[in-house]
């Protein structure tokens, strides 16, 4: 628990509204899914895989689907779907590799709109 606060106090306070999260009332602590508009989910995997992070755009229950079919299913815009980004984190982590996903994924979106 305290690495995800780490992260969403961290990502909110480094991006604002640039970014949202999506907390289901029933959720896992270990899981977050969070959307950086304009910033699409490939391209934001993309970039992360190039600083050997290793993060998801779907959950797992659709990762062989063509297309996400749970975020919708929570009602999710499209926009939020385009972009999401899932995360899990473990007790191997630590508040330092916290730190740095916080530091690319604000060089991501800071990338993607230069880019706009």
């Amino acid at each position: 628990r305290t690495l995800r606060e780490q992260f969403i106090d961290g990502l909110t306070a480094a991006l604002g509204d640039g970014v949202r999260f999506f907390i289901p009332p029933e959720h896992v602590d270990c899981i977050i899914n969070f959307s950086i508009p304009g910033l699409k989910s490939e391209v934001c995997l993309n970039y992360l895989s190039s600083k050997d992070i290793c993060v998801s755009s779907s959950s797992a229950c659709s990762v062989r689907a063509k297309k996400n079919t749970v975020l919708p299913a929570y009602g999710l815009d499209e926009a939020y779907v385009n972009s999401a980004v899932r995360i899990g984190i473990s007790h191997f982590n630590t508040t330092e590799e916290i730190d740095i996903l916080i530091s690319e994924l604000k060089n991501a979106a800071a990338f993607a709109v230069r880019k706009r």
